[in-house]
């Protein structure tokens, strides 16, 4: 099954046809936490501290914070908020290049996977290790109390605007990083190292931040993969110079279908 768009003809609709996804994207998102409560679902975060206890035969190394200097655990805060703008970065990248069509399919593979993500929230409802009671509360205080300046102000900053904080399992912070990261590589974007690498520190980011379990994060590997088969690209090469082409000429403009 592949699920597709209308071809976009110029940098101006494409832009137009993002921003009202993403409008529409966020407005979903933040009625989740509603609906969740309004159908009565409970937290699952037993369940996903049992497969962490199983996964780690008894020892929780993940609920243990790990203690590093403010200033590293500050540098994680920036990486986590950095996951917000990613998509934004990759669709602009596309389209001011003017490869509509990749941008296309960029956006419908994101699409995908936070659509799956939602889903499972409704199902599997998780707040993760700083939130949820099952988790002792001397953990949580170290969790909350660890960095510096940079790290509380980003916390308060996620309180005040998340409405949904059902959100942990699995992790979309790893999902959509590992995606971007893939795209990037996909479409030889400039830079493509550097999303991976920033895909990387965003996973670690969430687990040391203490917003999701390790177990989160490993389930975020297959919905990944399945939102990249749901929403592969149906490229014509002849339509997509560029993904022939070296990485250093891989500036041709591409015509949308």
């Amino acid at each position: 099954m592949r699920i597709g768009f209308a071809g976009w003809r110029t940098r101006r609709q494409a832009s137009l046809r993002i921003a009202v996804a993403g409008a529409l994207l966020l407005t979903v998102y933040e009625s989740l936490g509603t609906i969740i409560a309004a159908i009565g679902q409970p937290l699952r975060d037993r369940w996903i501290l049992a497969a962490e206890r199983w996964l780690f035969r008894g020892s929780m190394p993940p609920l243990a914070p790990v203690r590093l200097p403010p200033w590293i655990i500050d540098a994680f805060s920036i990486v986590y908020v950095v996951y917000f703008v990613l998509p934004v970065m990759l669709l602009a990248v596309l389209v001011r290049r003017g490869w509509l069509d990749e941008a296309r399919d960029a956006m419908r593979t994101l699409l995908v996977a936070y659509y799956m993500h939602y889903a499972i929230y409704l199902v599997v409802p998780v707040v993760g290790p700083i939130r949820a009671v099952e988790v002792g509360p001397e953990v949580r205080t170290q969790l909350a109390n660890a960095g510096g300046a940079v790290t509380h102000r980003m916390r308060v900053g996620i309180d005040s605007l998340e409405r949904t904080r059902q959100d942990a399992f699995p992790s979309a912070h790893s999902s959509i990083a590992i995606i971007i990261a893939v795209l990037a590589q996909r479409h030889r974007v400039r830079g493509r190292m550097l999303f991976a690498i920033v895909a990387v520190a965003i996973m670690c980011s969430t687990v040391v931040l203490g917003y999701h379990y390790i177990v989160d994060v490993i389930a975020a590997l297959p919905l990944s993969w399945a939102a990249l088969r749901l929403a592969a690209p149906t490229l014509d090469p002849k339509l997509a110079p560029h993904l022939k082409s070296p990485p250093w000429r891989s500036s041709i403009t591409s015509t949308s279908a």
